[in-house]
């Protein structure tokens, strides 16, 4: 018996397709290559027998799309790829009658890939306001995700957002970060005790997928929300930000007799670049959050009247219950009923 091939999760994008001439006939042996405009990190494949090729683990972002043939033009095209896209493009080279380049302006086909889902782009992760910088709460841009309105409150759960994915359980769904899982042993989801998950700035965008997905995927039953992390590019850019939130601009519970204390403190910067001319790049990211918050708890405490130790005796009608000596001071521990 022989196991069949395994293939992981396509964290980046794929590009595929066939070269043919004009007649339609297939053209073997054509050099494809695809270059991440950002980093210059290109990748070259040839086309097979049957003029078929395959580009795969594309770094999501613009990339120049070129293939070369002998004695065809060389076709030049602007792709863009998406995180986990599989980008069908079919290409048609032109005989050449001297130094030719012809150049392509269309978009590619998703025609390989029955999933259903959506990706959030980078644009989105940082034009839209998110509370407490969690860029997780973005996955509810997409149809059939919703924030699941039970919250547990122990140590072991979740703290972050849960989100229900097509009517699942928030324990049945993936979260990947560049392919590798961050959920825990109870596959909870993102999230920290600070009810946030930080690292709004080394997000480019993420993928979420809903329905019908591949089962390189696997484990799961709901969605699968594949995050994809910032590189490095050819120019130095960087980023600091610092937001303060006060509870002073806050209105009072219905609940609260005075207004719990309130303060959200984030700062944090992103910085990339190159060490060595398109050779080698750096990115790097920090974030840090400090936060003080009260909560105001609806309890049941004793009554006036237990405390005055006027409690009825339900076995003796008509004769009350006295509060012990020794109870008394910690019946004073309980603030009194509002």
């Amino acid at each position: 018996m022989t196991a069949p091939l395994a293939t992981a999760q396509n964290v980046g994008g794929t590009v595929s397709g066939v070269v043919q001439d004009a007649t339609g006939g297939r053209l073997p042996a054509a050099a494809v290559t695809v270059t991440h405009l950002e980093t210059s990190v290109s990748r070259t494949v040839v086309a097979d027998q049957a003029g078929r090729y395959r580009v795969v683990g594309l770094t999501p972002g613009d990339h120049a799309f070129d293939v070369k043939a002998p004695g065809f033009a060389v076709h030049t095209q602007r792709l863009q790829i998406a995180t986990g896209q599989t980008v069908v493009l079919d290409v048609l080279l032109q005989i050449a009658t001297g130094h030719e380049e012809i150049r392509v302006a269309a978009p590619g086909l998703q025609r390989e890939s029955s999933e259903l889902g959506g990706v959030v782009h980078r644009e989105l992760v940082l034009g839209l306001p998110v509370n407490g910088r969690s860029y997780e709460q973005l996955t509810l841009l997409e149809p059939g995700v919703v924030s699941t309105t039970s919250r547990e409150t122990k140590v072991l759960y979740q703290h972050g957002l849960k989100i229900n994915i097509n009517g699942a359980g928030s324990r049945s769904n993936a979260f990947l970060l560049d392919g590798t899982s961050v959920a825990d042993l109870y596959n909870n989801g993102l999230g920290s005790v600070a009810g946030t998950f930080l690292g709004l700035e080394a997000v480019r965008e993420f993928q979420v997928l809903t329905n019908n997905y591949q089962a390189s995927y696997g484990g799961v039953s709901g969605g699968v929300v594949s995050i994809i992390t910032k590189s490095g590019s050819r120019d130095l850019h960087g980023s600091a930000f610092g937001t303060l939130r006060d509870g002073r601009l806050d209105a009072k519970n219905y609940f609260d007799s005075e207004k719990p204390e309130f303060w959200r403190r984030q700062s944090g910067f992103s910085i990339g670049g190159r060490v060595f001319h398109d050779r080698a790049l750096f990115f790097a990211t920090g974030e840090w959050l400090r936060e003080s918050m009260g909560a105001t708890q609806v309890t049941t405490v004793p009554s006036v009247a237990a405390r005055n130790g006027q409690l009825p005796d339900p076995q003796r009608p008509g004769v009350t219950i006295a509060v012990d000596p020794l109870v008394a001071p910690f019946l004073d521990l309980f603030p009194l009923p509002n």
